[in-house]
Order: C-alpha cells, then structure tokens, then sequence
C-alpha cells in the first residue's frame, strides 16, 4: 500500500516558480479620505503593490483594495521598525464607499461637540 494520500499527483518544479503569500497584519489609520489613507505598520510594503485591508470604521467595517504609493521607514524601535505607507483605494464598493464617508462625517460632527 502507498503511503500517497493525495487525490492528485503533484508536479516537482524544476528551477524555481514564484508566489506570493497573503498574511495578517495589524495596521494603525493615521489618516482617512474617501481615496486614501495613511497606515504605520511593522512590515514594508512594496511600492506599487495591491492588498486588502479591513478597516475598522467604528460600528461599521469594509475591505478595501488598495496600491501603495509609498512605504518609508517611520521610527525605529531596538526590537522592530514601523513604516509609514500611503494608501490608494481602488475600485471601491458601495458599502465601503457609504462606511468610510459615514465615518468621516461622524468623526468630524463629534469633534465638534
């Protein structure tokens, strides 16, 4: 009996075939615009890159999808450094859209109180 358990054969690479890997990451919002945002984060992001991220927008969150337009080293810690990147959102969903300007408009009439 084979010790195979799989469904399929897998095929050996030969040399090398790239991929890229999508992980967690905890991110702090600076800043936030119906565009935009800026983001510090403990990992360097590649300029021109796309990823999702989930922004909690008080009661409400959105995954958006969004290209790093820079990504520079922010502060530096004995143990880690934080980058600072700013984002662009592209091709954002209506939900999103309607959270992120919900969150702008809320944020703004309670800084007014």
């Amino acid at each position: 009996m084979s010790d195979e358990r799989r469904r399929e054969e897998r095929l050996r690479i030969l040399g090398t075939l790239p991929g890229d890997v999508t992980i967690v990451e905890p991110v702090r919002i600076i800043d936030i615009s119906q565009h935009g945002a800026s983001v510090e984060i403990e990992r360097s992001l590649a300029l021109e890159s796309l990823h999702d991220f989930r922004l909690a927008l008080g009661d409400r969150s959105a995954i958006v999808k969004a290209r790093v337009a820079y990504c520079r080293v922010s502060d530096i810690w004995p143990d880690h450094v934080i980058y600072r990147a700013g984002l662009e959102f592209l091709e954002l969903s209506p939900h999103a859209e309607a959270a992120i300007a919900a969150y702008i408009l809320d944020t703004k009439a309670a800084r007014e109180r």
